[in-house]
């Protein structure tokens, strides 16, 4: 039975990390509003309290799946229109617990992107979200960018065992998940019940398993098994879960 999961952010302060507009305001210069000025040839970032809801969902079987993440510790950085990194704030906290109440900048275009940490071309339970949003400094204008929507942005691959597989296999069970495109992560049993994160997938992703029957003295040979949405490869922002019953897995995912 599939099941979605729909996640909300709630974000108050400077900006939310969470579908931006972007609007001019009026222009702010000496100490009148109480806010600091602009130079000529600069513009200013508004610090404003927003509050957003999600609105992409990820797809998740059976059970919901919460990430445990807080968007307070979500990096923020400005880049300029040569993709150059102008102003980086190591965590949303810092950004709206600044002593300053704009950010200011040389005129121009600029990319606001948040993202919940550094992706990962595989590892375990480090799920990527990402949201971006173009907006541009006016001469001595204070910009507004409202608010940036962070979606899911990782191939998640979560490896069940049914009360079947321990009957039949020894525990030294080893499952390689492969992107093709230079991640690698093994499931082990001292890896039960954690979840594989992928920031990419190549031309395929796929599986090397090797099991041990109980009644063996030596592992099967290693078995190579492909991830599948029906018979596309997997693409970022999908949720699988593999789930083996005996040794041959199968696979679920929604949309």
């Amino acid at each position: 039975m599939k099941s979605i999961y729909k996640f909300s952010f709630l974000l108050l302060g400077i900006f939310s990390l969470l579908a931006v507009s972007c609007q001019s305001e009026d222009i702010i210069s000496g100490d009148v509003t109480g806010e600091q000025s602009i130079p000529e040839g600069m513009g200013g970032l508004s610090i404003r309290s927003v509050a957003t809801v999600d609105e992409s969902s990820i797809p998740v079987i059976t059970t919901t799946k919460s990430f445990g993440m807080d968007v307070n510790n979500f990096i923020v950085e400005i880049r300029n229109e040569a993709g150059e990194v102008v102003k980086k704030f190591d965590s949303y906290r810092e950004l709206k617990e600044g002593s300053q109440p704009m950010v200011i900048l040389p005129v121009g275009k600029y990319t606001l992107r948040a993202y919940s940490s550094e992706p990962v071309n595989g590892g375990f339970d480090v799920p990527y979200f990402m949201g971006e949003r173009s907006f541009v400094l006016l001469d001595k204008t204070v910009t507004t960018v409202e608010n940036v929507v962070c979606k899911f942005a990782s191939v998640a691959v979560d490896i069940r065992f049914d009360a079947f597989f321990d009957i039949l296999f020894k525990d030294n069970y080893s499952i390689t998940v492969d992107n093709c495109a230079g991640g690698k992560v093994t499931f082990t049993k001292d890896t039960k019940g954690k979840i594989a994160y992928f920031d990419r997938v190549g031309e395929s992703m796929k599986m090397l398993v090797t099991v041990q029957s109980q009644k063996a003295d030596a592992p099967y040979p290693e078995r190579t098994y492909y991830i599948l949405n029906g018979k596309e490869i997997p693409h970022v922002g999908e949720y699988y879960v593999i789930q083996f019953t005996g040794e041959v897995p199968s696979t679920q995912v929604a949309h």
